[in-house]
């Protein structure tokens, strides 16, 4: 192995690859741990055909890698021996797990390392963009051969294609994101949710607003039903409203949401104040309260609360 090639070699030392390797395996414990569908494992049964099938996946692999060592040996006309295509193979799939996709992936790697084995530029250039149109002409000839060669039904034995309808422009996208909320069950996902919306719109329903476009049930969708609701409708010092609280909202504990009917008698409810970042804050939300009743005032910035607007501070501090 040439001296360049040598360095580039200590470039890629075992510290720097173990790091990306142990950033990858614990975010997909991460995601495993957090996502952890019990049931779902229930159904992976393994046996002797699993690990059967399991050794010759990984003999494909190392056919697969050999092949490609016997074409980067015959794009570069044979200037790399054995040893030196094992290594740009390695090195190129490796750069092409990490690299992203912006920068075209593994692409530009390759080329710098088969320039490091004094490989000329022209010629690296040259023989990994043959590499990739022949990667894209093998699966433009081979998707349909196998298609007509093994047909459709048994291609597609699990999928009951004769039902299933044609998809629409945003169908793929929705199905993606129930996809992503439940990877074992989107429909159960989905149905889930629409249940919900169902609910908001017979409880938050108000005018001419459906259910899940109110305040209310924009929070009722995205926290659920709160933990305690302390109702201030028949208090006649104030506005009429509604504090929730809730002991558990999303990644929030012990948050309120204060609610107000600043036109009575429509039976409207909005977001008057949160306490969850991102949700609509108000510090001056009691004073909004009492004022137009006369029972609160502004000086300097500073508010003075009666006895009412003290009420629904403790309400608000203290819920039932």
């Amino acid at each position: 192995m040439q001296p360049d090639s040598r360095q580039l070699l200590r470039t890629f030392r075992p510290s720097r690859i173990l790091l990306p390797v142990i950033l990858g395996l614990g975010a997909a414990t991460y995601l495993l741990v957090r996502s952890f569908d019990a049931e779902a494992f229930s159904h992976i049964t393994w046996s002797w055909n699993s690990s059967f099938w399991i050794f010759m996946a990984l003999i494909m692999m190392v056919i697969r890698d050999w092949a490609y060592m016997v074409r980067i040996r015959a794009l570069t006309d044979y200037e790399l021996n054995w040893k030196s295509a094992f290594y740009v193979i390695m090195l190129w799939e490796f750069s092409s797990a990490l690299a992203p996709g912006m920068i075209g992936g593994g692409f530009f790697f390759a080329i710098f390392i088969l320039n490091r084995e004094k490989i000329n530029m022209g010629k690296s250039i040259t023989a990994i963009m043959l590499s990739s149109f022949q990667d894209g002409i093998f699966l433009a000839l081979m998707a349909p051969l196998v298609y007509f060669t093994i047909g459709r039904e048994r291609l597609f034995s699990t999928m009951d294609l004769n039902n299933m309808n044609p998809v629409k422009f945003g169908e793929g996208f929705f199905y993606t994101f129930w996809a992503n909320r439940d990877g074992y069950d989107p429909e159960r996902a989905w149905k889930s949710y629409h249940v919900q919306v169902v609910n908001a719109n017979r409880m938050y329903g108000c005018r001419n607003l459906r259910g899940y476009e109110s305040d209310q049930g924009i929070t009722f969708l995205k926290y659920g039903l709160p933990s305690t609701v302390v109702d201030g409708s028949r208090d006649n010092k104030q506005l009429p409203y509604l504090i929730w609280h809730y002991y558990r909202a999303g990644r929030y504990s012990d948050k309120r949401f204060v609610f107000w009917e600043q036109n009575t008698g429509i039976g409207c409810w909005e977001l008057l104040h949160s306490e969850i970042p991102g949700e609509r804050h108000n510090p001056q939300w009691q004073a909004m309260l009492s004022a137009p009743l006369g029972n609160a005032s502004m000086t300097d910035g500073t508010r003075v609360l009666s006895t009412e607007g003290q009420r629904v501070e403790d309400n608000f501090l203290r819920p039932h």
